[in-house]
């Protein structure tokens, strides 16, 4: 792949992510159509779609829950003789009063672009954030605590901790009392065998 090739790539990721990850159609549906081929595939999370017309249903379904998102790429990142190019951003997200009292979420994502197709354009978005950011972003993410966690942090922490020790009491009950479980069916198999034997001679 050519410096060229690459130096192109590198430049419509970074123009890319503030245009599709918006609320502004007028910028979304430009976008989609000038770097996405038709039959791209995008992922994420919570998402998978199989072409442009669903990913562009699913990024303008967006507009009814936020009132705004900003996007602030970071950095990116292509690797030389390959199409695939990895975005690092910051994603804000407002939402709407009157669906989200006007909170906001603030989340890492790293997105990773394809650009495969045989003119050039994206054949694959796949982006990738974490459920905690969400969390953290929309419940009680304003209020501090001394040492500057927030609330959010040491609810999601706890919660963290408390599901870690009660999966490893999960586990530890299941290799404590199945062995004795199986026993006792056993036991109850034999029981019904000697009464069957005894059956029979009677």
């Amino acid at each position: 792949m050519s410096e060229y090739a690459i130096a192109a790539h590198l430049s419509a990721a970074r123009t890319i992510m503030p245009l599709v990850v918006s609320v502004d159609v007028n910028k979304q549906v430009p976008a989609l159509e000038k770097y996405y081929a038709p039959d791209v595939i995008f992922t994420d999370p919570l998402v998978y779609c199989t072409s442009r017309a669903q990913m562009q249903a699913i990024i303008a379904a967006m507009k009814f829950f936020f009132r705004s998102i900003e996007t602030n790429v970071v950095n990116v990142y292509h690797a030389e003789n390959d199409p695939e190019v990895m975005l690092d951003a910051v994603v804000t997200a407002n939402f709407h009063y009157f669906i989200g009292l006007g909170l906001h979420i603030r989340m890492r994502v790293l997105a990773k672009l394809v650009f495969n197709h045989p003119d050039g354009l994206i054949t694959l978005h796949q982006d990738m954030w974490s459920f905690q950011d969400v969390v953290q972003g929309v419940f009680l993410s304003g209020l501090k605590l001394p040492g500057g966690r927030t609330v959010t942090e040491v609810c999601w922490n706890g919660f963290k901790t408390v599901f870690t020790w009660v999966t490893l009491g999960f586990l530890w009950i299941l290799r404590v009392y199945k062995p004795e479980k199986m026993k006792e069916e056993q036991q109850k198999k034999e029981g019904k065998g000697d009464q069957k034997a005894q059956g029979k001679v009677a």
